[in-house]
């Protein structure tokens, strides 16, 4: 993994929160506009039209819009979290990526040295890089 790799997961941790929103809002407007009946219009006999096509159609669009690669990031960084759970890297993870945190005050908080915090982010960023591949991101 290169240096711009290891900078382009960094920046996706950094919007977790963004891209989690971002996905949510996807589905959501998909489910919202196009899964359920609409009953504020008035019903019309045999427009022409395909609702259910319309609507897939409309959420392909949006979804290579950003839709999906948001969905993904925030994938990669929960199972990312979920591996190392309890193992004091997925409070690092929140520590640096969340919250925002200091170095000496994410080793201070763990109770860790500053070349176990490198080592730990190191692992982190390798263990996303594979689950980014997995899911088919290109970084």
């Amino acid at each position: 993994m290169t240096n711009a790799q290891k900078k382009t997961i960094e920046r996706e941790f950094y919007r977790y929160r963004e891209n989690k929103q971002l996905a949510g809002k996807f589905l959501d407007d998909f489910v919202n506009h196009h899964l359920v009946a609409d009953y504020t219009k008035d019903r019309v006999n045999g427009s022409g039209e395909n609702g259910v096509e319309n609507g897939i159609i409309g959420a392909i669009s949006k979804e290579a819009a950003g839709g999906a690669r948001a969905r993904k990031w925030a994938i990669v960084y929960e199972k990312t979290r979920d591996k190392y759970f309890c193992e004091g890297k997925d409070k690092l993870m929140q520590l640096r990526f969340q919250e925002r945190r200091s170095v000496c005050n994410i080793c201070m908080e763990l109770h860790i040295e500053r070349r176990t915090y490198f080592y730990w982010l190191e692992q982190v960023l390798n263990t996303a890089f594979v689950w980014a591949q997995a899911l088919g991101i290109r970084i």
